[in-house]
């Protein structure tokens, strides 16, 4: 163990300041990947990956669950629990990219976050993104870590590959709008909605919903304007339709 700590130092975890303002949409993504506020998911217990042959019936890898791999899992929650995240951090890391298994790159992105350390936060959830392509769990975190850094691009591509593999785009559109409407710098932020809402406008059943969804992002932003013209074009769509009638009078 001793060789394992000293190996590589591990990093020093800087919380976010008023400057980045990264808090609330941590705390969204907190709920995200574990139901609970940033601090306690340092708190959580590690889930222990199967042991035996090549996969689980989710898809997940069945690894061996060596003595030596047991050693360093307990020594990154006995880490977390002594206040150490920055070496339960680069264990949880080291084991998921060694064992390949999604469910450590999680609880490296859950460390990361009880310790409101950003970038390595998006490391893991992008390890863990990698582990479980298909998963939209893993998708989410890693697009919301990047809006909370405010690198827009590299969330939008997140997103589009969220929404698009997703069997209800419409509702993934409406969280993701949710989601903007928290980031650090809103303004930014929404400008991603277009972009995202672009596939889905001339969709015959949910076009109208989509164009309110935009409509909710400008009104967000204080884009009244551009709200009022998306809830007509939505009322244009489908005549009657009580959202955005109700968006369009209280601009």
């Amino acid at each position: 163990m001793k060789r394992l700590i000293t190996r590589r130092a591990p990093p020093t975890f800087r919380l976010c300041s008023r400057t980045h303002r990264c808090g609330p949409v941590l705390l969204v993504l907190a709920a995200i990947v574990g139901g609970a506020t940033a601090p306690a998911l340092a708190q959580a217990p590690a889930q222990t990956p199967p042991t035996g042959g090549a996969a689980t019936s989710e898809g997940l890898p069945q690894v061996d669950l060596s003595s030596e791999l047991l050693f360093k899992l307990m020594a990154a929650e006995t880490a977390v629990q002594r206040g150490d995240p920055g070496t339960a951090y680069t264990i949880y890391l080291d084991a998921a990219r060694q064992t390949r298994d999604p469910r450590l790159a999680r609880r490296a992105t859950e460390v990361a976050l009880g310790a409101r350390a950003s970038n390595e936060a998006i490391a893991a959830a992008r390890l863990w993104r990698e582990l479980a392509p298909t998963s939209t769990e893993a998708l989410q975190p890693h697009a919301v870590l990047l809006i909370a850094a405010g690198r827009n691009d590299e969330a939008a591509t997140v997103f589009e590959q969220q929404i698009k593999a997703s069997a209800t785009p419409l509702a993934e559109l409406q969280q993701t709008q949710r989601i903007l409407a928290r980031a650090p710098d809103r303004q930014a932020a929404l400008v991603l909605l277009p972009r995202l809402d672009a596939p889905y406008r001339d969709d015959p059943v949910i076009g109208p919903d989509v164009m309110l969804v935009t409509a909710a992002g400008a009104h967000a932003a204080g884009q009244s304007e551009r709200a009022i013209a998306e809830a007509r074009a939505a009322l244009k769509a489908r005549p009657g339709i009580e959202t955005a009638a109700l968006l369009d009078a209280r601009q």
